[in-house]
């Protein structure tokens, strides 16, 4: 994983006896939480299940059952505190087999009980060298695009969207110009109202 091989060797510095069972990744939008959960469970041989979408008691109670090792990714972003309450077992006492890695951009988004029952690993913040990896076609202004870009993912999603984004921005830059001051206010009032 590029960029974050000080995160991917401390995580792979565990055996399967010693990996925690509630991990908590932090990093912003797009910085690849995903991926180095994808890496960590082919690392370790696990399953790799994502129940935020289902996250019920019934789900848990199901997974305390299994007799199977996984890693469940838990997406806690858009959790609200009555969810991440009703996880809080589940991440207290894991069954054997259940390992657990919860992802977010923030722990000031999480409550703290959460937070303290889980080993915190932060991403470390992307170097312009890492991120030229991830543009691979050519693109004229791609120093540009590495300057404005702090993840691979908000890189990946420029890159894609790259035409798309610079004829927007002609567009607004042309009507901009023909725009006098009193039409731009009357715009601005009527989209307002």
């Amino acid at each position: 994983m590029v960029g974050q091989e000080r995160l991917v060797a401390k995580l792979k510095s565990y055996s399967i006896a010693t990996l925690p069972h509630s991990i908590l990744l932090l990093g912003e939008k797009g910085c690849g939480k995903h991926t180095l959960a994808k890496e960590v469970a082919e690392y370790f041989n696990l399953d790799l299940v994502d129940i935020t979408e289902s996250l019920t008691t019934e789900t848990l109670n199901d997974i305390k059952l299994r007799a199977t090792p996984v890693l469940y990714l838990i997406s806690v972003d858009e959790l609200t505190e009555k969810e991440q309450n009703s996880i809080l077992k589940f991440v207290e006492e894991p069954s054997a087999y259940a390992y657990v890695m919860i992802l977010g951009q923030s722990q000031y988004s999480m409550i703290d009980t959460l937070v303290n029952r889980c080993v915190v690993y932060q991403f470390d913040k992307y170097k312009s060298s890492d991120l030229s990896v991830f543009i691979q076609e050519e693109i004229s202004n791609s120093e540009d695009i590495i300057d404005i870009c702090s993840t691979p993912g908000q890189v990946r999603l420029i890159v894609n969207y790259y035409d798309a984004l610079v004829k927007t921005c002609s567009d607004f830059v042309n009507k901009l110009k023909r725009a006098s001051f009193s039409n731009v206010l009357v715009g601005i009032s009527d989209k307002i109202n």
